[in-house]
């Protein structure tokens, strides 16, 4: 078990957290910065795969997908760094079923499950695409609340409002899609008057869109109106905002029986932001933690193990390490969707398939527990390293300005 927090490190916390909300800057890290990870990568994903699908290129060309694939695979590999800490280490020792027991069962499970048949590949598939509405939703969230810690004026009730609209957009966009998928596949061999489809479906898609919007502009006026911007609530977290509540909106319009090439491409028009927000957050808590520390807080060279050393010097070989990592993965991938169709039910295929999506599950699981604030220990080892350190962010210095 962790040793026991004395009464000064009780308060050293305390005095880091409340940095988090006397900074006077509403940046999470920097205006490069947040623009490159936090604002920015939601446009860029939509405007790419636009094009993509306007211009009916296939998914199996190598040049559209392999450098998503890699983003995506990469972005996985900073949650398990987490256990390269060795006060993370002995914490987790002292809760060994949920850090180590359970995930290794989440992967053993994924694997067999895709091995054993047909529905169990699909039901590790619908698991994993699931979960990965709801870990974008709350990392959408808990970013969201970042911005609010930026800033001490924030109220309470804008914070509940900004995730009351996150959710919402968020559900009306999932449920609708699913809807029109769900009733093409069933209705189609009947006939029967399907709203989700055709002319009615578009006029459903706009709607939602015009809803989700309404609301965006109307709660932007309201705190307009109430003279909030530029006190109680920053620009920069409605700039956020309006890309959380964006975020699956390309999901309406995936065909209503979509091919493979359409579901990666609308996918990843959703994830990009996803993971550069990711790997965003996590590079900060890093440079934080065990390369630069804080003010008037050295890093900590006793819990750091040599790989994490090494991966703290320079952010070149932290990139590289997600990248080796990412490779790898995207590698697999790459060999599974390229089979010849003989081998496209061989244990082979359905057991490289079920790692990829076990692994994901693990990262899903994990990073309920990493990034739960309600935990003692996550706000000891994590909340302090995320405060803003003025001068440090500019986006491509390997060690901080």
């Amino acid at each position: 078990m962790a040793a026991e927090l004395t009464v000064s490190d009780k308060q050293s916390i305390r005095d880091a957290v409340q940095g988090m909300h006397s900074s006077r800057t509403r940046w999470l890290a920097a205006p490069a910065f947040d623009t490159l990870f936090f604002q920015v990568p939601l446009i860029l994903g939509f405007v790419y795969f636009g094009m993509m699908l306007a211009l009916k290129v296939p998914a199996n060309r190598v040049w559209v997908f392999l450098p998503l694939l890699l983003l995506a695979y990469a972005h996985q590999a900073p949650t398990f760094f987490f256990y390269l800490d060795r006060k993370n280490l002995s914490y987790y020792a002292g809760h060994a079923t949920k850090y180590f027991i359970v995930p290794i069962l989440l992967l053993g499970s994924a694997v067999g499950l895709s091995l054993w048949n047909d529905p169990g590949f699909f039901f590790v598939f619908f698991v994993m695409a699931s979960w990965q509405v709801w870990h974008t939703i709350r990392q959408n969230i808990g970013i969201a609340t970042l911005y609010h810690r930026r800033n001490p004026q924030a109220e309470m009730g804008t914070i509940r409002k900004d995730r009351l609209l996150i959710y919402g957009a968020s559900i009306l966009f999932c449920g609708l899609a699913g809807a029109r998928i769900y009733s093409a596949e069933s209705l189609a061999a009947t006939h029967s008057i399907n709203v989700f489809l055709d002319g009615q479906g578009m006029l459903l898609n706009w709607l939602a869109v015009g809803i989700a919007g309404g609301c965006l502009i109307g709660y932007g006026a309201w705190i307009f109106a109430a003279g909030r911007f530029g006190g109680s609530y920053s620009y920069q977290n409605f700039i956020f905002l309006a890309t959380s509540v964006a975020t699956f909106a390309p999901l309406l319009y995936i065909p209503a029986r979509p091919t493979p090439d359409e579901i990666l491409l609308v996918q990843n028009m959703c994830l990009v932001a996803h993971y550069l927000q990711y790997l965003g957050l996590t590079w900060m808590l890093q440079r934080n933690k065990y390369s630069l520390g804080m003010p008037g807080r050295d890093p900590d060279p006793a819990i750091r193990t040599p790989l994490l050393s090494l991966l703290a010097r320079n952010a070149a070989y932290l990139a590289l390490g997600i990248l080796l990592y990412g490779g790898v993965m995207t590698l697999i991938r790459a060999t599974a969707a390229n089979v010849p169709p003989e081998m496209e039910k061989s244990l082979l295929t359905r057991g490289s398939y079920g790692l990829l999506y076990g692994v994901a599950w693990v990262h899903f699981y994990l990073d309920g527990l990493f990034w739960t604030f309600r935990n003692p220990h996550v706000r000891e080892t994590v909340a302090p390293f995320l405060a803003h350190v003025p001068g440090r962010y500019t986006v491509l210095a390997g060690r901080g300005a």
